[in-house]
């Protein structure tokens, strides 16, 4: 799933792969959850970034961050009910000048509310 986050007005929209192709990302949070290869490929083609930096991290600890010119990832985890039930979900977010993408297994909500603080 490919879901967008209006960072202006936060209305937030899950578009198909065929109408990422035309979407302006400008203040805008692509946020990928389970996604299809074809939706990879073409946030990857889109976003101009290579398919691998959109994987999810192996590991459950480690937080790792990369700096290329036009964009930066960071691949970390949430750490959710860590005392019952030691809960792990790995994200990867990748910040370019005009728009944020996230990758997780399921939706992040945590980071809406952290984005959302003023």
């Amino acid at each position: 799933m490919i879901r967008t986050v209006n960072l202006d007005t936060n209305n937030q929209t899950e578009v198909t792969p065929t109408a990422l192709k035309t979407l302006n990302l400008r203040n805008t949070w692509l946020e990928l959850v389970e996604t299809t290869k074809e939706e990879v490929e073409c946030v990857s083609d889109k976003i101009s970034v290579a398919q691998n930096f959109l994987d999810l991290p192996t590991s459950a600890g480690l937080v790792n961050l990369r700096l290329e010119d036009d964009f930066t990832v960071v691949n970390f985890v949430i750490i959710q009910d860590i005392i019952a039930s030691k809960e792990v979900h790995p994200i990867v977010m990748i910040l370019c000048k005009d728009f944020l993408v996230t990758v997780a297994k399921k939706p992040t909500n945590t980071l809406l509310i952290w984005l959302k603080k003023e």
